[in-house]
């Protein structure tokens, strides 16, 4: 009975998988132009085909056939300090920190063409959601976490309709891809000794944190989703735009593989078939999204926008892992919230060829503070942007930005299934880099 205990304890806490140090694992970086302004203007449009992913209605206020293409490179800084981590036995364990943290580029590309004078088509590739989380073997936190990576990728047909010369509507539908990787380390030591007792554990060189196995879990899967629009212009010449979005939820059904690695003194706990490696399925569901804009042309060269996205979290209850093996169900406690993104920004066209956008973001993060985990140590976030857009020819423009995201400390104390408690706080920055090509003909 106390080996069944002892192992089921283990297993609940060996895969803990979130994201990326957006909110949740949400990524916004899908237009080469939107991070000037902070994304103020993702309902309205940017002229740049990213109104496929982001609004498929404002695809009607583009007169030609467009093409664009954009990087975005994320600096992710995730150091962790620690504060009072202990073993199982409550023993303080010294140690270093680590940066989960890196650099990961985001692409995206769309193009989006007049049918008819009322009738517009456009595509889409962008990578709307995924984390990248990685820290040191030897770190104080590696029995929850090692390696998170998860990739979602979206292509995505769109059409939209004027209906009237001020009002459109559009739609697009997402084919998504998810490809997902976690993996951390096993205390066999810890679990052995309460296996084996401390004699007869000691006399085979077992001890806490000194017999590390290694699980390494992924799956992948396919899943469909779409999207709703509906655009209104209004005053002089219609240049101004108000702009309402929907997202539908993206559900994945993950199927893939574990493998786990396990030390020699312990490997008899592989006769009852658990740490064995074996098949491996999980649920994972990307939220809906309500997004709703405004931009203001206060004079000829100046306009104001502004932007509220709300985001259904609160769906992410729990992340469960089912095996093929005799392992039980891993499950971990989420509970996220649901959130809002409230941002503001503004574009000055300097001359006829160069127009320079700045912009503010508050955006909350799903995660209370105690779920947080080394996988996603999230927080609240204040997002500041500002960049510029370049008409290099009557047919090609050039766009760069830049945005800093500031966060505040995110502190952590978490126990992993044998005992060991990981204690300390995460100082937290991101910075995003993104340029941009745009095409007319």
């Amino acid at each position: 009975m106390k080996t069944k205990h002892i192992l089921y304890v283990t297993i609940l806490s060996l895969f803990i998988a979130s994201n990326a140090f957006s909110s949740g694992y949400y990524i916004m970086e899908q237009t080469g132009r939107g991070g000037g302004n902070a994304f103020s203007g993702n309902t309205v449009g940017y002229g740049d085909g990213s109104e496929v992913y982001f609004n498929p209605a404002a695809m009607s206020q583009i007169d030609s056939t467009t093409i664009s293409s954009s990087t975005s490179i994320i600096e992710i800084n995730a150091r962790f300090h620690n504060r009072n981590t202990t073993n199982a036995f409550g023993v303080p364990v010294e140690g270093h920190g680590a940066n989960g943290g890196g650099i990961a580029p985001v692409p995206s590309a769309y193009i989006v063409a007049p049918i008819t004078e009322d009738l517009h088509a456009g595509f889409g590739f962008m990578a709307p959601y995924g984390m990248k989380v990685k820290y040191n073997d030897t770190w104080l936190g590696r029995y929850k976490a090692d390696n998170t990576d998860l990739q979602i990728l979206t292509f995505a047909p769109a059409l939209s309709y004027k209906l009237t010369n001020n009002f459109s509507l559009g739609t697009h539908i997402g084919i998504n891809f998810a490809d997902a990787e976690v993996s951390n380390a096993i205390d066999f030591g810890t679990i052995g000794l309460g296996l084996l007792g401390a004699q007869r554990g000691t006399a085979l060189g077992l001890a806490p944190q000194q017999n590390d196995g290694y699980a390494k879990l992924s799956g992948n899967d396919w899943a469909v989703n779409y999207s709703l629009g509906a655009l209104y212009t209004y005053g002089e010449d219609n240049r101004n735009r108000f702009g309402v979005s929907y997202r539908s939820k993206t559900a994945f059904d993950l199927e893939g593989n574990a493998d786990f690695t396990v030390p020699e003194q312990v490997s008899f706990i592989q006769d009852n078939n658990v740490f064995v490696d074996t098949s491996i399925s999980s649920h994972l569901t990307m939220p809906e999204h309500i997004t709703a804009g405004n931009r203001y042309w206060v004079t000829d060269k100046l306009a104001l926008q502004a932007e509220a996205n709300w985001i259904r979290w609160s769906k992410f209850k729990e992340l469960r892992f089912k095996y093929g093996s005799a392992q039980s169900d891993s499950v971990e406690a989420e509970d996220w919230n649901n959130t809002f993104r409230y941002s503001a920004g503004a574009l000055y066209k300097l001359t006829d060829d160069l127009t320079w956008n700045v912009g503010y973001m508050y955006d909350e993060s799903p995660v209370p503070s105690n779920r947080r985990s080394p996988r996603i140590p999230d927080n609240d976030r204040h997002l500041l942007g500002t960049g510029f857009t370049y008409d290099i020819t009557d047919n090609l423009s050039f766009n760069a930005s830049y945005v800093y995201i500031i966060m505040n400390d995110s502190s952590i104390k978490i126990k992993d299934g044998v005992g060991n408690t990981l204690d300390g706080k995460y100082d937290l920055g991101i910075q995003v880099s993104t340029l941009g090509l745009t095409y007319s003909f």
